[in-house]
């Protein structure tokens, strides 16, 4: 049977048509996706989703909900034209919706716009130069980054929608393993509902009377302690008219910012930082 196997592999591989599948990858180009975005590749997708959700390994997680064994869908790399929606069937468990492997010592070099994920996540791992936009995110889907190497530049996540349970408390970005190489990373101007929002810019305003004013920016940022550029105002309420205060910022560690003043006053204090 080994040997079977081997010879259709060699066969397939030597053949001048492309790869429909290997195991238990499957590669949409070969149903016919046009990797140029010049022709219309949504029923390739249609089909090649159809049949990898087919490929099941006989075992069941739950009655209804079918244990698809680690298949995966390769896009391999291209300009996809999708004009069709397309669903990943409900029977599949733990489904990604776009995996964005890791490719050490070279960029990523992917752009997702205008994109629609239904209950699915986008998992990037060590991205570097991945640009997502315009992206609408249903039901609690979101986009995970995943730490291989530690490291991720270049990645632009900006202008999207996320909709999902309030109940889950689901973030919009999540951190899977610790990044140690972070470079021109910006998740900022994305807006949504019943879901926890993430950037990595933040915009606080803090009033009070003291002399000590502190914006806490945890469950914003992405990144754990990495405010890099801040800028901050300082504004006297109730008209006083007393001496000018003096004022600093005199703590910007684990995402909070500290601000104090020399004098007590009722104060408000607007700060906008980034990573």
């Amino acid at each position: 049977m080994k040997k079977m196997k081997m010879r259709r592999m060699r066969s397939i591989q030597a053949s001048c048509f492309p790869m429909v599948f290997l195991g238990r990858v499957f590669y949409l180009i070969g149903f016919g996706a046009d990797p140029t975005g010049k022709q219309d590749s949504s029923d390739a997708f249609l089909q090649g989703l159809n049949d990898a959700f087919h490929a099941q390994n006989g075992l069941d997680l739950l009655p209804v909900v079918h244990d698809l064994g680690r298949l995966e869908i390769d896009l391999q790399s291209g300009d996809y034209k999708i004009s069709k929606p397309f669903r990943f069937p409900p029977s599949g468990a733990n489904v990604v919706g776009v995996l964005v492997k890791s490719n050490p010592g070279a960029s990523s070099l992917s752009r997702m716009d205008n994109c629609y994920l239904d209950y699915i996540s986008i998992v990037m791992e060590d991205p570097v130069q991945v640009h997502v936009t315009n992206g609408f995110f249903l039901g609690d889907a979101n986009v995970v980054i995943k730490s291989v190497h530690c490291t991720v530049s270049g990645l632009n996540i900006v202008d999207n929608m996320f909709n999902g349970n309030p109940h889950n408390e689901i973030l919009t970005v999540i951190l899977d393993g610790e990044f140690w190489n972070i470079d021109q990373v910006v998740i900022d101007r994305n807006n949504v509902n019943g879901m926890s929002l993430k950037s990595t810019v933040g915009r606080l305003t803090v009033p009070g009377t003291g002399t000590k004013w502190v914006a806490n920016f945890s469950l914003i940022f992405v990144f754990p302690n990495r405010i890099v550029n801040l800028h901050y105002s300082f504004y006297l309420k109730g008209g006083q008219t007393s001496a000018f205060t003096v004022h600093a910022v005199t703590s910007m560690s684990s995402n909070m910012v500290v601000v104090k003043s020399s004098v007590k006053v009722n104060g408000v204090v607007s700060i906008v930082v980034d990573l």
